[in-house]
């Protein structure tokens, strides 16, 4: 028996510094309070306020909002927070338990895509995924290490030829920062966490004494495992001491980072977003705070005073605008200090001559945190993609970082694009892909590499030119996938910001771009297929993914986040599709009519599952309810509910239309994640997994023998050779990742 099983990740946590967010602050620090943590749903009403009768823009914070959306929602516990503990705990259990047990055949392999270009230097993906954090190694500066949200970190001992990783088994995927201890790069620090866009939480901080070859977790303390960590800093002549600059406020340790005090948890003192350390006097400390503004400390984090000459005073009414600090390496006095507006675009940026004690404000137009190449637009996402860096060598040379790359060569006063995210000839500005969060400067040299959403880039020549050094790089995160029945060697792939890619004989290339979601290849004929951006918007080949024409056609609504695309078993034409309702289509997609009415008011339809052994039942999936059709959609009806917590997939068995199963994520407690029903839906009995009977995202049922059940899960990929009684771990090789696809 042939098995194919294909997987993709995503995961994200919280949200903090978006524009949305202002009204929440503005009314919590009215009533004196310190708490700096709000539940989902006040979050989620705060930005469904912001945007209403907004027209969507890129570049304006919607995507990542919703990205994150979509994922924490269903895990929510019952106030409403997104609590990791019980997923931790499932991991725990899992790794105390025994490895992959031998009897399965679980060896798994990855297909990539890891090359951005193929080696006729010809582009051939639009992005390999996002980049958090670049650092290099002290004493050799041609080895270069990257953090990345859900990927890991990675390693490279040529200058970014080439890329490996050993942290695929760590218990956390996401890096925010990467630190060496001073005088001696054997030892290294990871920040846990994905502190740009939270698609990870953190476990603590972790260490490497052995120049990253293994790793332990060395603080597990409240204030780093309960925040979002964005910079680490170790004094390099005190070298128990470091600093940490998180949501929280400003964490320091005297201790070698095993414990942890808050030295910043006033009122005002939270949202550190920045630090930054004098390269002159390692006891001099710069930082920005979302809420408040710049602080400095001179006595490395003990205490800290609020700059004020110069700068922005506080604004109630306008408090989250993430900031950035650089500092100039060739004239420490000298300052830069970036501020967004409370669109997340370019407020202004600040510059000080005197090392912090007074500023001035040098430039605040264009909006250089735009999508436009002229800075013309409106607003951006700072609190997402924000960048900052100065020459080593000349410290009027400044380089700022939003959705594109701009340079100034006069100290901050005039400012030129030079890297654009749909960079060519038109415009004269060289390619870079979108969304830059790290700048850093490749020691002793003038060269300057940039980590984004497609992955890392250097320029050797301010600016003038960009190389992709992404080849190597295996972190692109999926939404979906699809495989042909006719061809296994075809695979069809949609991942955040960096489109949908198409593999074939095991070669990858980008096949649209945006944002890829679900994807379909027609089970008669491989050529033609569909593929699917955000709420649904879908796209149509006929010559084997050459070319695409829209298929929205009759559906005006907007669908689910990552909206379902489900081909009928018998007729390839008839498709459906949802938004809060049900759309089926009988020519292929030219042409959408509804089969249902609103199934559940204000609520998406996320699954559709249609039996193969009778095709006029259909199931569908809206939040924590289960609707059924057994006369292809024109009556419809509820079954009895699973679970009270969001359904999370559906799948039917081949030869009984009543046989279903229904599985749930994570929730807030020992809920029942895996159910099967007999009977249509009218009641339900249940397969727990082991480990603490973890969130299962999907689940996938082998054709030709449906007894053999596969679960993705929070915690990796489990199999039951005898529906559901009996589960073990299918996970020889697999990374620790969420798991959100089977196929």
């Amino acid at each position: 028996m042939k098995r194919l099983l294909i997987f993709f990740v995503l995961t994200c946590t919280t949200i903090y510094s978006q524009p949305w967010m202002n009204n929440l602050y503005h009314q919590r620090l009215l009533k004196g309070a310190n708490q700096t943590r709000f539940s989902f749903y006040e979050i989620q009403k705060a930005f469904n306020e912001y945007w209403k009768g907004k027209a969507i823009e890129k570049g304006k914070g919607w995507k990542p909002f919703k990205r994150w959306e979509w994922f924490v929602e269903p895990r929510l516990n019952a106030k409403g927070y997104y609590d990791q503990t019980p997923l931790w705990e499932s991991y725990q259990q899992k790794k105390m338990a025994s490895s992959t047990s031998a009897s399965n055949n679980s060896n798994w392999i990855c297909l990539g895509p890891d090359k951005v270009i193929d080696q006729s230097g010809k582009r051939i993906l639009d992005g390999i995924g996002r980049v958090n954090c670049i650092t290099f190694d002290p004493k050799n500066p041609n080895i270069i290490w990257v953090g990345t949200p859900s990927g890991g970190l990675w390693k490279s001992v040529d200058n970014g030829v080439g890329w490996t990783s050993n942290t695929d088994f760590l218990d956390a995927l996401g890096v925010s920062d990467i630190v060496f201890a001073p005088n001696n790069p054997s030892t290294i620090f990871l920040l846990t966490g994905d502190c740009d866009h939270f698609d990870t939480g953190s476990i603590g901080l972790l260490k490497s004494l052995d120049g990253g070859q293994t790793w332990s977790v060395l603080s597990k303390d409240y204030w780093i495992t309960n925040s979002v960590s964005y910079k680490l800093i170790i004094h390099p002549d005190r070298i128990n001491e470091f600093v940490i600059a998180c949501n929280s406020g400003m964490l320091k340790s005297c201790d070698g980072g095993v414990t942890w005090l808050n030295k910043t948890q006033t009122q005002n003192s939270i949202l550190f977003t920045d630090v930054q350390e004098d390269p002159s006097n390692p006891n001099i400390l710069y930082a920005a705070s979302s809420i408040n503004g710049l602080y400095k400390s001179s006595d490395f984090g003990e205490t800290w005073q609020l700059l004020k000459n110069g700068l922005p005073s506080l604004n109630i009414n306008q408090l989250l605008t993430r900031k950035k600090i650089a500092i100039a390496p060739s004239n420490p006095s000298t300052l830069y200090a970036l501020y967004c507006d409370s669109l997340d675009g370019f407020s202004a940026l600040y510059k000080s001559i005197n090392g912090g004690d007074s500023w001035i404000k040098v430039v605040n137009k264009p909006n250089m945190l735009g999508w436009n190449p002229d800075g013309s637009d409106k607003g951006g996402q700072g609190s997402y993609d924000l960048a900052l860096a100065v020459s080593p060598n000349n410290s009027n040379e400044v380089y700022l970082g939003g959705v594109n790359v701009w340079k100034s060569s006069d100290g901050g006063s005039s400012w030129s694009i030079v890297g654009l995210w749909f960079g060519g000839s038109f415009w004269q500005v060289p390619f870079i892909h979108a969304d830059q969060h790290a700048f850093e400067f490749k020691p002793g040299t003038s060269e300057l590499y940039v980590g984004n959403d497609g992955g890392i880039y250097k320029t050797t020549d301010s600016g003038k030119s960009w190389q992709d050094l992404s080849n190597g790089l295996g972190i692109q995160q999926f939404y979906r996938i699809a495989s042909s029945a006719t061809d296994s060697q075809l695979l069809l792939a949609g991942a955040q910001d960096n489109g949908t890619s198409l593999m074939e004989l095991d070669k990858w290339h980008v096949v649209s771009g945006g944002d890829g979601m679900d994807c379909l290849v027609d089970y008669q004929d491989e050529n033609t297929g569909y593929v699917s951006s955000q709420n649904g918007h879908f796209l149509k080949t006929v010559d084997r993914f050459v070319t695409f024409q829209s298929i929205d056609n009759g559906v005006a609504e907007s669908g689910p986040w990552v909206t379902p695309l489900i081909i009928h078993p018998t007729d390839h034409n008839i498709l459906f599709r949802s938004t809060s309702r049900i759309f089926k289509t009988l020519d292929g997609g030219n042409n959408w009519a509804p089969i249902s009415n609103k199934l559940y008011p204000d609520e998406s339809i996320t699954r559709i599952e249609v039996s193969k052994s009778d095709p006029n039942v259909i199931y569908a999936v809206a939040f924590d309810k289960i609707f059924r059709t057994s006369d292809g959609g024109i009556s419809w009806n509820e079954t009895m509910k699973p679970f009270d917590i969001p359904v999370s997939d559906i799948k039917v068995d081949i030869t009984n239309a009543n046989v279903v199963w229904a599985t749930s994520f994570s929730g807030y407690s020992m809920h029942h994640k895996v159910a099967i029903s007999s009977d249509g839906g009218r009641s339900w009995s249940y397969r727990d997994l082991p480990f603490g009977n973890p969130g299962v995202n999907c689940l996938a049922i082998q054709d030709d023998a449906p007894s053999e059940i596969y679960a993705g899960t929070d915690i990796g990929i489990f199999y039951s050779p005898d529906a559901g009684n009996t589960w073990e771990e299918f996970g020889k090789n697999f990374p620790n990742v969420i798991v959100n696809e089977l196929e």
